[in-house]
């Protein structure tokens, strides 16, 4: 585990100088691109599908048909825009941060917002262990008065993970627990220079898996791989608009010049494949 986290550090230090050479308005796009990715996987770790059409009516404040699709677009653009909240604020991470991640994940149409749960019963698709309803509050601010102690001897995506382990584990809250756990962790990785790391779909059963798990090994080496994926993610966009950028600054005829050439390539790639 520690070369591969030495490994991805290395990776976010490469990344880190590469952003240098973004404009403001790139940095902005990767930073927008960032948060749907997150937005729509999040959803789908609930179970909840998202459309393009749904981001984008929820994104546009559209009004949604009933009372349903509406609750579901004004979940999405909070948790849009505390995303993008955090990634311009790197708030502290304690227990009045949580606090604030739930109150972006519900809102007036949601029953309960802001309470800790008051029952033991199974939570929706979550089925690990959980503390006693009567023991959340001293838990959680037990996590949180450790935390620091975390931050310091741990690296900062074992310390997230296991903080996010532990406030999995309490379950704070009667609704959306699980995003607003998984919001704080995104403001973690921001804080430590880290990139947003979503958790796709793809990766639900063993996401939930790790969190069965006795200890938050498992999800670390999660976190660690989706956050590998994230700078390759954010290396391909810089990369892609270096080269955008390489083209646009050549004389008129050598952009031709290398369009065509680009062209008669792939066109013979094409022949060399249909003989």
């Amino acid at each position: 585990m520690e070369l591969n986290l030495l490994h991805l550090d290395i990776r976010v230090a490469e990344l880190k100088r590469s952003l240098h050479h973004l404009s403001e308005a790139q940095r902005a796009d990767l930073d927008e691109q960032s948060r749907l990715l997150w937005v729509v996987a999040d959803h789908a770790l609930d179970g909840v599908v998202l459309r393009e059409d749904d981001m984008r009516r929820a994104l546009q404040r559209i009004d949604g048909n009933d009372w349903c699709e509406q609750n579901l677009l004004d979940g999405v653009a909070r948790l849009h825009g505390a995303l993008e909240e955090a990634q311009a604020a790197r708030a502290v991470i304690n227990l009045e941060a949580l606090r604030w991640a739930h109150s972006q994940c519900t809102g007036p149409r949601v029953p309960g917002g802001g309470r800790y749960r008051k029952n033991d019963a199974p939570q929706g698709p979550y089925s690990q262990k959980m503390v006693a309803a009567k023991s959340v509050s001293y838990r959680l601010r037990r996590a949180f008065d450790n935390y620091p102690g975390l931050a310091e001897r741990l690296h900062p995506l074992q310390a997230g993970a296991h903080l996010h382990h532990e406030v999995m584990g309490i379950f704070p809250f009667d609704k959306h627990s699980g995003r607003a756990a998984r919001l704080l962790l995104a403001m973690h990785l921001l804080r430590e220079g880290y990139p947003l790391a979503p958790i796709p779909a793809s990766a639900r059963a063993d996401y939930f898996a790790a969190l069965c798990a006795d200890t938050p090994g498992p999800l670390t080496a999660l976190l660690v791989h989706f956050v590998d994926e994230g700078v390759s993610r954010a290396m391909r966009f810089t990369q892609a608009t270096s080269n955008d950028a390489k083209v646009s600054h050549l004389p008129t005829k050598a952009r031709d010049h290398s369009g065509a050439a680009q062209g008669a390539s792939d066109a013979a790639g094409r022949k060399r494949q249909a003989s």
